[in-house]
């Protein structure tokens, strides 16, 4: 079996390329190791580099004397130096891997890759913290040093030593700001809300320096990666021409031009700043263009922070009664009764009960919402000819169709679910990859239903095209288009996929992934979802002691079970490799 890296464990001490470099050559000298730490100061950290046997390799083909070889896959490199002549000082080896685990010894002239010492590798065998260990899970072998030292992630004590920071600022923070932060959904309590110091690529690091393979990527929005240099620098020129001037810019028009252009049922589109604000106007047309009031959505969705929609979303099924004729249940207080009767509440992916609503109620009803994908609870998908069901229905009762697209739009496809299912909606709303991360979003559709926006129908805002984040969205869209960022981070996204499932299903624990590999969930002890009501059945609670072993290993999916894994271009096959690891850790800790 091939190596696994804890990278997080990692002290640098530099230990294992000491014992490497004398099981070959016979002398302590670093230079010469099959195995590499990289020291990384500014991330609090060093890094572990050594061949990985990954399934494709690379390095095998770039070599053009066909020196490197393997008996099997997933089995160790062997360098023939008899065909090796390193590539006249420039082995084309080295480059070529992604782990930057193959090296050219300058003594011997040929290049160097892990050979597990003939199956006692010597840096699994004094690797102190254990941060290098088989990929199985194997002990080291016989005589092997034996480390006292635990790790900083195991414990309560030390879990609670490493985030003092984020404890204090907590404290600060919940005497001016309720529950110590400015959305309910990063409040995680008293002891565990972190509070984060800086983001970068497809890492965050918390105030008291603790860094994060970040999967909640700000709950979907960053596609590209943190801080990513094109987009930033895009906003950092437009910002100093101004950023509000209450007069359209040809920044904005551009906007919209790539807008239609990559999303298939979309003529016409404004801008807006957030989700719930693009969802907001989007009801407001659809009322507007059929004269009528009542919306239907279905349960476990979101919508964004307005009263019109934030029914039957986070609430216990318990009180959404009889599939047959659900409840409308609010999600909080302060949403005043006479809106409960402009609701509709339906379970997702149930044919027999929308068609018995819609003959019941159709002429009252302006707009069917819908999340083609759930994207808050479990990535559950559409079953086949769902979303067909819907929009037929819609043409014949003359109801206007609204895919709320804010998480998936420019994320599972650059025309979002419409391109995937080739249904296309009436209205459609969008946010989150849309910029980065940058505060945009945007609604549009069919002309016909557009055009009243302007027309007795009011849809605006201060910031609504605000320089800042239209040239986010520009840099943002050009990248998507020009690039394959999201056929990179789908495949990406399959190997998480099918790695977590190879864990569960390794540990006899059983499993169900649903969604789209750039964003997916995974469920325990259910083996089928349709609807939030299905999922209710799932093993919450294991569920939330693995993702809090998990980010205390230094991986951070959102601690909500709903909440989908989110990937961005950033994510690199490293990063999965590492995930996988921690995962395999956690599964084999985290009893259910």
């Amino acid at each position: 079996m091939p190596l696994k890296f804890r990278n997080k464990l990692c002290t640098g001490c530099h230990l294992c390329e000491l014992v490497c470099s004398a099981y070959h050559f016979g002398e302590f000298a670093p230079t010469r190791a099959r195995i590499r730490v990289r020291n990384r100061p500014l991330e609090g950290q060093s890094e572990v580099m050594a061949c990985f046997s990954c399934p494709d390799a690379p390095c095998i083909v770039a070599c053009p004397q066909n020196a490197i070889s393997r008996p099997g896959p997933r089995q160790p490199l062997f360098v023939d130096p008899k065909k090796c002549d390193g590539c006249g000082g420039d082995p084309a080896c080295v480059p070529a891997c992604p782990y930057g685990a193959m090296y050219f010894d300058t003594v011997t002239q040929y290049a160097l890759a892990c050979d597990l010492c003939g199956g006692d590798p010597q840096c699994v065998k004094y690797c102190y913290p254990g941060a290098v260990s088989f990929s199985n899970g194997k002990a080291p072998a016989a005589g092997a040093a034996q480390s006292n030292v635990h790790s900083p992630v195991e414990g309560e004590k030390t879990m609670t030593a490493k985030i003092a920071k984020s404890q204090a600022l907590w404290q600060r923070a919940a005497r001016v700001i309720p529950l110590g932060v400015n959305s309910n959904f990063r409040y995680w309590g008293e002891d565990k809300t972190l509070y984060v110091e800086r983001a970068k690529g497809a890492y965050l690091w918390d105030v008291d320096g603790n860094r994060y393979i970040d999967y909640r990527l700000g709950f979907g929005p960053v596609i590209l990666g943190h801080a990513y240099e094109e987009v930033d620098t895009r906003v950092s020129e437009a910002i100093r021409n101004g950023v509000v001037s209450a007069l359209t810019s040809p920044l904005e028009v551009a906007v919209a031009e790539k807008i239609v252009a990559m999303c298939p049922g979309v003529e016409m589109v404004r801008l807006t700043n957030t989700g719930t604000e693009a969802v907001l106007h989007a009801v407001r047309v659809a009322r507007a263009y059929t004269g009528r009031e009542k919306i239907i959505k279905f349960e476990g969705q979101y919508h964004g922070m307005s009263d019109y929609v934030l029914f039957s979303t986070y609430t216990d099924i318990q009180a959404y009664g009889s599939r047959r004729s659900p409840i409308p249940v609010p999600s909080t207080s302060g949403i005043p009764r006479c809106v409960h009767d402009l609701v509709i509440t339906l379970p997702f992916n149930d044919f027999e009960v929308l068609e018995a609503t819609l003959r019941r109620a159709w002429h009252d009803v302006a707009a069917i919402l819908i999340e083609p994908v759930l994207g808050n609870c479990a990535s559950i998908e559409p079953l086949p000819g769902w979303l067909e069901f819907i929009r037929a229905r819609c043409n014949e009762y003359g109801i206007v169709l609204i895919f709320d697209e804010v998480k998936t739009g420019f994320r599972i496809a650059r025309g979002g679910a419409q391109e995937v299912y080739g249904v296309i909606p009436d209205l459609a709303t969008y946010a989150k990859s849309l910029g980065n991360g940058y505060p945009i979003a945007a609604f549009g559709g069919r002309r016909e239903v557009m055009e009243v926006v302007g027309v007795g129908v009011v849809c605006g805002g201060t910031y609504a095209g605000n320089a800042l984040s239209v040239a986010a969205a520009t840099a943002t869209l050009d990248l998507l288009q020009s690039q394959p960022i999201l056929e990179t981070i789908a495949t990406r996204g399959r190997r998480l996929q099918a790695g977590i499932k190879r864990i569960f299903e390794d540990a006899g624990i059983p499993v169900l992934i649903t969604g789209h590999p750039a964003m997916f969930s995974f469920s325990i002890g259910v083996d089928r979802l349709t609807g939030q009501r299905d999922w209710a059945r799932s093993d919450h609670a294991y569920y939330e002691r693995l993702a809090e072993a998990l980010i205390g290993r230094g991986v951070m999916p959102d601690p909500d079970p709903r909440e989908p894994w989110f990937l961005s271009y950033s994510h690199s096959d490293a990063d999965i490799d590492e995930t996988l690891n921690v995962v395999e850790d956690a599964v084999r800790e985290v009893k259910r």
